[in-house]
């Protein structure tokens, strides 16, 4: 239960928040959502009765959601055409630099100092953010405030005013593309949105469904589990450092290789690893002598993260921030966290159940099934969005919404050209 209210609180506050990014700013609603966050971790911190806990990890999972929604749009309308792909993979980096502290350090603390060390981060954040960066220039210029959204450029580019008069005609003609009222209605009259909607939602199950949620939050009893030699917190520990160098990795690359080939690559990797743990444990219960493979589990686990921090991880997220058309871009996100949250409090729930009724062996067999799946539904449904401003990324989605019907009699030739 504490595990799976996190995911639980996750999912209550995006679409909230989604529409407060849309209505009042992306900074805004950012700054706001640092409090839940630390009132849950001063909860944590001093409470003594299991549901107050309850309550805290629930806090912390609307924060967190919260953020989940608004900070990768937050960093794809700050940043460049050719560089918005690797700022939205440095939000992975930072997540797990953020998570490699519990796993490190967070075992050696009482639980109150623990808590309130967590604090830090949030009180820098507000400070800093608050101060230094500016509202969205795309969230300027869809409210009218073009003056303010020159400001914003000239900050962020340190460039001069006139320096930046081409980057704002781009953005005018971006939003002006999307120009309406936003909300649920506007999401669901427009075919972009409805597409970006569908591609959104399915990468982020894709990536809640392959297990990495069961596998972050049940990692110590997968390697007690596992009978290896090696002590389950230096696992933890080779396991934390390869989450963060593989993601580090994939910001310097995405650039380069693009996001479809990373993403096929990131699936394939995920299942052949959980397809090989799943059988260790297989084998494991079936009381076959693995001493001399004690090194699997490990390599199993470090090979996964990898796999997955080139992807599956990072890019869901850099996809949600660019894809979406301006005007529902905090709704549509606020649906598609909800969406990852529900699958990650579902499956962080049936994870031990799963172990418990079956082995260990069933759920990683699963996630593998989940990876073939989600690697058809990518070579399908996902565009390469490498290089593209944001409004080439809304005139992609119009392309693909063309029917048969459109044009009935074509040539090879044009097939050619219209795929």
């Amino acid at each position: 239960m504490l595990a799976s209210f996190l995911p639980l609180g996750a999912v209550s506050g995006p679409i909230l928040a989604g529409y407060i990014a849309d209505r009042y700013g992306r900074k805004f609603t950012m700054m706001l959502l640092g409090f839940p966050s630390m009132a849950g971790f001063c909860i944590l911190a001093f409470a003594r009765i299991i549901e107050l806990w309850y309550f805290a990890r629930f806090l912390l999972g609307i924060g967190v959601g919260c953020y989940f929604a608004i900070c990768p749009m937050y960093v794809a309308e700050i940043s460049q055409n050719h560089n918005r792909a690797k700022f939205g993979c440095l939000f992975g980096v930072f997540i797990t630099l953020g998570l490699f502290y519990p796993f490190s350090v967070g075992a050696h603390l009482i639980i109150p100092l623990y808590a309130m060390t967590c604090n830090i981060p949030l009180v820098v954040f507000l400070i800093v953010f608050g101060i230094f960066m500016p509202e969205t220039p795309i969230f300027l210029l869809g409210k009218g405030r073009i003056q303010e959204a020159e400001a914003a450029l000239v900050k962020l580019r340190k460039k001069k005013p006139v320096e930046v008069q081409e980057e704002i005609s781009e953005i005018l003609a971006a939003v002006q593309e999307t120009q309406g009222k936003g909300g649920f209605k506007e999401l669901l009259k427009s075919q972009q949105a409805k597409r970006a909607l569908v591609i959104c939602i399915g990468l982020v199950l894709i990536q809640e469904l392959s297990g990495i949620h069961p596998v972050m939050a049940y990692l110590k009893p997968i390697f007690q589990a596992s009978g290896t030699k090696i002590s389950p917190d230096v696992s933890t520990v080779i396991f934390g450092m390869s989450q963060i160098s593989s993601n580090f990795i994939t910001a310097l690359i995405v650039e380069k290789v693009g996001r479809r080939i990373l993403y096929m690559v990131s699936a394939v990797g995920c299942g052949v690893a959980c397809a090989i743990l799943g059988t260790f444990f297989f084998l494991q219960k079936r009381e076959v002598d693995l001493e001399g493979v004690f090194w699997l589990p490990l390599t199993c686990m470090v090979a996964y993260m990898i796999f997955f921090s080139c992807g599956l991880g990072p890019l869901a997220w850099s996809i949600v921030g660019e894809i979406f058309p301006s005007n529902v871009k905090g709704i549509g996100s606020g649906l598609t966290v909800c969406a990852s949250f529900t699958a990650s409090f579902a499956v962080l729930l049936t994870f031990p159940l799963i172990s418990e009724a079956a082995s260990m062996a069933a759920p990683f067999w699963m996630f593998t099934l989940v990876t073939i799946l989600g690697l058809i539904f990518i070579y399908f449904m996902v565009p390469e969005t490498r290089g593209m401003t944001l409004a080439e990324i809304q005139e992609t989605l119009k392309k693909t919404e063309k029917t048969p019907k459109e044009t009935p009699v074509a040539s090879m030739e044009s097939v050619t050209t219209y795929f």
